[in-house]
Order: structure tokens, then C-alpha cells, then sequence
């Protein structure tokens, strides 16, 4: 699921502390939460990935990422919208 978040500075820390916490490893690719590039406007794109595919695992809502975020808020207001949606979804 992605959400725009415009805030973001795209420095990768939520997806490092992501990793870290799930895995024991620095790895944006393990991490369930992803930086992408926006085409136009401020900031960038954030995706939680709803199921574990390959060695990148689902987002659970744990908010690790959050204290790593330096627009901190948003990004925890982002991951309790995702949390609704995949509720809603079933």
C-alpha cells in the first residue's frame, strides 16, 4: 500500500531500523516499508508491504520505523492508515 508522504527527506532510516528490528540486519530490502521517488511535488512516496514476498517481510505495524523518522508524526499517522485499510480489506 503507498501513501504520499511529503515530509519525507527519503534517507532510508525507517527502512534500516525496519530491518534491523525484524531481522537483526541493515537491509532496505528486507525492510516491510519502502522509500519510492515521487514524479512531481515534495517529498516521497512510502509503501508497506501487506504480505512477506521473498525476503522482504510484511508490515505489522510495530512502528519501529517511527522513531528513526525525523517527520515522525506523519509517518505514524501513515502506518495507523495502513493499519485501517488492511483491517477493512479483511
Amino acid at each position: 500500500m503507498v501513501f504520499d508522504m511529503p515530509a519525507c527527506s527519503g534517507c532510508g532510516n525507517c527502512a534500516m531500523a525496519c530491518s534491523f528490528h525484524h531481522k537483526g540486519e541493515f537491509s532496505p530490502a528486507m525492510a516491510a516499508i519502502s522509500i519510492l521517488e515521487k514524479e512531481d511535488g515534495r517529498g516521497f512516496l512510502i509503501s508497506f508491504a501487506e504480505e512477506n514476498e521473498g525476503k522482504k517481510i510484511a508490515c505489522t505495524g510495530c512502528r519501529e520505523c517511527v522513531g528513526q523518522c525525523h517527520p515522525s508524526e506523519e509517518l505514524a499517522d501513515l502506518i495507523k492508515e495502513f493499519v485501517r485499510r488492511r483491517k477493512e480489506r479483511g
